[in-house]
């Protein structure tokens, strides 16, 4: 079993030296207290590993090789060690003009125990991973696809270093919507970034200088990774109060690896979940769903995406079954 780790060790002074750090963002883009802000950074640190031992399984997650693409300040990094993960980081440092983060995140895992720390952050960029083909069982980002250099690269990248049959996961912000998280503002969906400097200036007073550090991602730019000669997989929408209830509900439906554990629940919640996994009420639900989830997406509803790859093989198996 994996151990329940509870909490990683994050000393307030290193929350205090991240809240300076990002003194300007804050003010300038996000308009909230730079403190605060450096603590809404640490506290969904078990995110990425909670979803990849919901989709994969506790016991099998253990036994793979993982690499996360942008550990920012390590907090996710570090917690996934210290559960005994099988887990490598990469992150963009002092070759890259990021010296002063990369370092931070080393000292949080020393200050956490890990030994030679150096060893599973790398300061690295994805556009030039320093692996072999194939090395890894699970390659994974949140919320990075929108800030590195050429997604394009990115992908191949990342793919690349997959091995076959293992999966690849991202979590990105959807700019078709109408929300933008870093700005943390009402969207106009499709809007370019000309427009969409005019629009963060005049409309909300914010300094559009961020705007040229992001890429625009949509669902869009990865579909042609659902059905390749090297990947197969899906997209999965995300949304906010009522519209997220039936975007997870479809969710759900085309993917019951997706569900919670019905074991772990009780109630009302349990009986839905097994209300889901019956093969005949789920198809039944499907076409209604999908019916609302594009009107849905078309109206600028879906946030946010998830993409999960499958590379293939000379076999088209899976090495990580559902």
């Amino acid at each position: 079993m994996i151990p329940d780790v509870k909490d990683i060790n994050i000393p307030e002074k290193l929350i205090l030296e991240i809240a300076n750090s990002e003194v300007d963002f804050c003010r300038k883009v996000r308009k909230c207290d730079p403190l605060e802000g450096a603590k809404q950074l640490s506290f969904n640190y078990k995110y990425a590993i909670s979803y990849l031992e919901c989709f994969i399984g506790k016991e099998k997650l253990k036994e793979l090789k993982i690499l996360e693409i942008g550990s920012g300040n390590a907090f996710s990094l570090c917690y996934a060690l210290k559960s005994g993960l099988h887990i490598v980081g990469i992150e963009p440092g002092i070759r890259y003009g990021f010296k002063d983060r990369y370092l931070r995140a080393i000292n949080l895992l020393r200050i956490n125990g890990i030994e030679n720390p150096e060893d599973f952050l790398l300061d690295t960029s994805v556009e030039s991973l320093p692996f072999n083909d194939n090395s890894f069982d699970i390659v994974f980002n949140v919320a990075v696809l929108e800030h590195v250099q050429n997604v394009n690269l990115a992908m191949e990248e990342s793919i690349r270093v997959l091995k076959p049959g293992g999966i690849f996961w991202a979590n990105v912000p959807n700019y078709n919507s109408i929300y933008e998280g870093h700005y943390n503002i009402f969207w106009i969906p499709y809007i370019n970034k000309n427009k969409a400097k005019f629009y963060v200036e005049k409309i909300f007073k914010r300094d559009p200088y961020f705007i040229d550090e992001l890429n625009f991602t949509s669902p869009s730019m990865f579909k042609k990774y659902l059905n390749s000669s090297q990947t197969y997989g899906r997209i999965y929408l995300y949304g906010k109060g009522v519209f997220g209830f039936i975007f997870n509900l479809y969710n759900y439906c085309m993917d019951i690896r997706l569900l919670p554990d019905p074991e772990n629940s009780t109630g009302i919640r349990k009986a839905a979940i097994l209300l889901i996994r019956n093969k005949m009420f789920n198809l039944c639900l499907r076409c209604p769903l999908y019916l609302l989830v594009k009107i849905m997406e078309a109206f600028g509803l879906a946030l946010i995406f998830d993409i999960i790859l499958h590379k293939r093989d000379k076999y088209e198996n899976r090495i990580l079954q559902a």
